[in-house]
């Protein structure tokens, strides 16, 4: 999560960038993580083989047909790999992610109260303008200034916490705003601490949702908190239901264009993905034939794009969890992880980012451990193994 700061740091101090040298060192990254699962091996699960092997022989047939993509084929590995690293992460201890969320707080209360100094050590302007050839092209004031280019709203900020939409070490602010959705849902389903400790740890992830200006990010914290936070369990069918109910929500908001969303991005947004399948036959949508003009723009395009429409609703339904799970699982966690990842996809494909894909699968890894079942599905849990005995 702290790569591109780091290299951003060497790009300030004279190590140049560009995008080869960042793509092979996230590669590198990449590599390790799978040394560390290879180091501590972990059996897949029936549904997650064939869910595995559903996405690649989709990910060839589209290759096949649309031309080879290594950006999608890691795109669409890159959360079932960090699952798997989360499921075999046995010691993975709770001061350890509050030391995660006190150094990403650091970084942003630096940005928010020496934004001086944060672009002078830092710079996200120039590293993006180094290794993103479109930020170059369309380099702003934000940039310019040594912010990510969007670090400034068009029409101004929403919340208005800061000067600037701040990013910490994310460098862009969506990230900063995904991250805290993950860790809220985190703090507030698998924690083990006392009840004001997580409510205090995800006081701070709204702080850093709020700050990042992000209205999307800070409502799913809103709710993640209702639902989680006292434990209580959802029917495991909605796990297969959220992402179905949210795209036709979506839909349905693309067909009547209502007036209080018209003065923000979230219609042209979602018109971005259905406009973008519009015209297309349904064989189409099964190959991955789609307006490629505008899948940087939309995740659910994206996905449809690298993986058919079919390949889509896989994808959702392995990216939220849905095939690593264990029976005895806390599902609230899995229902949550699908509203924000098809949420979030509606609005561009910054999930796929290592910055926030490797938490979100990480922390869905940790949750099929027995330690993370709550208190509530204690009895549960009991009943199951009762009668596997």
């Amino acid at each position: 999560m702290f790569l591109n700061m780091i290299l951003a740091i060497a790009n300030a101090n004279g190590l140049g960038m560009n995008n080869k040298l960042v793509t092979a060192i996230q590669i590198v990254v990449t590599l390790a993580s799978c040394a560390v699962i290879l180091g501590q091996p972990i059996k897949l699960r029936p549904a997650e083989q064939y869910g595995l092997f559903a996405i690649v022989l989709l990910l060839i047939m589209t290759s096949a047909l649309n031309g080879f993509n290594p950006k999608a084929v890691y795109d669409c590995l890159i959360i079932p790999l960090y699952i798997a690293l989360g499921r075999s992460a046995r010691a993975v201890k709770p001061r350890w992610m509050d030391w995660l969320l006190a150094a990403v707080t650091l970084v942003v209360l630096m940005e928010m109260v020496a934004p001086a100094l944060f672009t002078r050590i830092v710079n996200p302007g120039a590293f993006f303008m180094a290794t993103r050839s479109w930020i170059a092209a369309a380099s702003g004031a934000a940039a310019d200034s040594g912010l990510y280019i969007g670090a400034t709203r068009g029409g101004g900020s929403v919340f208005s916490l800061a000067d600037h939409r701040v990013s910490g070490p994310f460098l862009e602010p969506l990230s900063l705003g995904y991250f805290s959705v993950v860790m809220t849902i985190y703090y507030a389903a698998i924690h083990q601490s006392k009840l004001w400790v997580r409510l205090g740890a995800i006081a701070v992830c709204l702080f850093l949702s709020l700050v990042s200006d992000s209205r999307a990010a800070s409502g799913l914290i809103i709710l993640s908190s209702l639902i989680l936070v006292y434990r209580v369990q959802l029917p495991a069918i909605l796990i297969w239901l959220a992402p179905l109910a949210i795209l036709a929500v979506a839909l349905i908001i693309h067909w009547i264009q209502p007036a209080f969303l018209a003065g923000g991005d979230a219609l042209y947004r979602i018109g971005l993905t259905f406009d973008g399948m519009a015209g297309f036959s349904v064989g189409d949508l099964i190959i991955g034939k789609v307006n490629t003009d505008r899948v940087g723009d939309s995740g659910i395009l994206y996905l449809v794009n690298c993986l058919g429409i079919v390949g889509l609703l896989l994808a959702l339904f392995y990216f939220a969890g849905l095939f690593s799970r264990r029976p005895d699982s806390a599902s609230s966690v899995y229902v949550m992880m699908a509203v924000y990842i098809t949420t979030m996809l509606i609005f561009g494909g910054a999930v796929f980012s290592i910055k926030t894909a490797s938490l979100t699968g990480f922390v869905l890894g940790l949750a099929t451990w027995p330690h993370a079942v709550p208190k509530s599905g204690e009895k549960r849990l009991r009943r199951l193994r009762n009668a596997r005995a």
